[in-house]
C-alpha cells in the first residue's frame, strides 16, 4: 500500500505513514512510527460523527432491569475513583461520552453532582427522561449541538472517559479542554482499548479470514478513530500537562473496567 505524508495528531511528528488496511468507506488505517498510535485517515468531520451517534444502537435504552444491572456494575469503579479524592462529598463528576448513562445514574444516587457530555441526541434524551422520572438531578450537554461551555463546566473533582477517547476526532484537544476544567487535586480517568494487545493481532488475522474488513485492530470508522498503546496514551496525557498516576492494563471481563462487555462476552462463571 502507498505511504501518506501526515502529521500525527498525538505526538506531532511529520512522517510518511504506510496504509496498513483500507476500510469499506475508503478510509485507511495508519500508524505513527514515533508514538505507535494507530488512526483512521481521513478523520470523519463533526457533522458525520454527530449524525452517526444520533441513534446509536449500542447505547439504546433497554429494559429497566437491564439498566439497573448495568448501573450497579459501575459501583467498583466509582468507589475506586472516590477513593482518589481527599475531600468529602458532594464531589462534582463529569462523564464525557456517557453512552447509556449508567455511571451518571450511580453518581447521582451517591450524593455527587452528576454531569454528562455526549455526541448522541438519543443518549441525552434518555438521561433527561430518566432524570425527570426519578427526580435525580443529572445535567447533560449534547455535544453535537453545544460545547462544554453550556455546562457549569469548571471545578470537576473527577472526569471520566470510559471507552470514549478512541471515538474522538481530536483526542489531545479534548483532553486539554477537560484538564483545564479540573479542580485542584482532581483526577481524569481514561479507559480505552490497548492497540498493542495480542488479542487484536489475532482478531486481525481472523477478520481477514472471515471478510470483516471494516475493522483493523481496534479501529472501526466512524466509531473507533484512534488506537492507543501505553506509549501513545502517555504522550497524549503529557502534552496536556497531566501527571500520570497510573497507566496499566486490565483483565478482560474483570467486572471493574468496561463492564458492558459482561453482556457481550459472558465470563466462564456466568456460563
Amino acid at each position: 500500500m502507498n505511504s501518506i505524508s501526515i502529521k500525527c495528531s498525538i505526538c506531532g511528528k511529520e512522517q510518511h505513514a504506510r496504509a496498513r488496511a483500507t476500510f469499506p468507506d475508503g478510509r485507511v488505517a495508519l500508524s505513527c512510527k514515533n508514538c505507535d498510535v494507530a488512526f483512521v485517515h481521513p478523520i470523519p468531520d463533526h457533522q458525520e460523527i454527530a449524525a452517526y451517534y444520533s441513534s446509536y444502537p449500542t447505547t439504546a435504552e433497554q429494559s429497566f432491569v437491564h439498566g439497573e444491572l448495568l448501573t450497579s456494575r459501575h459501583r467498583p469503579i466509582l468507589e475506586y475513583l472516590l477513593g482518589q479524592i481527599t475531600r468529602g462529598l458532594p464531589l462534582k463528576i463529569l462523564d464525557f461520552g456517557f453512552g447509556a448513562g449508567a455511571f451518571l445514574k450511580l453518581v447521582a444516587r451517591n450524593g455527587c453532582l452528576s454531569y454528562g457530555a455526549d455526541f448522541s441526541e438519543q443518549n441525552c434524551a434518555q438521561i433527561k427522561e430518566y432524570s425527570q422520572r426519578t427526580g435525580l438531578e443529572i445535567v447533560t450537554v449534547n455535544l453535537s449541538e453545544y460545547s462544554l461551555d453550556k455546562l457549569d463546566c469548571q471545578g470537576f473533582d473527577v472526569i471520566t472517559l470510559f471507552q470514549a477517547i478512541e471515538h474522538l476526532s481530536d483526542p489531545v484537544g479534548v483532553l486539554r479542554d477537560l484538564a483545564a476544567r479540573l479542580a485542584q487535586g482532581g483526577v481524569i480517568y481514561v479507559e480505552c482499548p490497548n492497540e498493542g494487545a495480542w488479542y487484536l493481532r489475532v482478531k486481525n488475522i481472523l477478520r481477514r479470514r472471515f471478510d470483516r474488513e471494516g475493522f483493523f485492530g481496534s479501529l472501526n470508522p466512524p466509531q473507533h478513530l484512534f488506537g492507543f498503546t501505553r506509549k501513545s496514551m502517555k504522550l497524549a496525557l503529557k502534552h496536556v500537562n497531566l501527571e500520570i498516576l497510573e497507566c496499566s492494563d486490565y483483565a478482560f471481563g474483570d467486572g471493574v473496567h468496561q463492564v458492558e462487555t459482561l453482556d457481550w462476552y459472558p465470563t466462564i462463571g456466568q456460563w
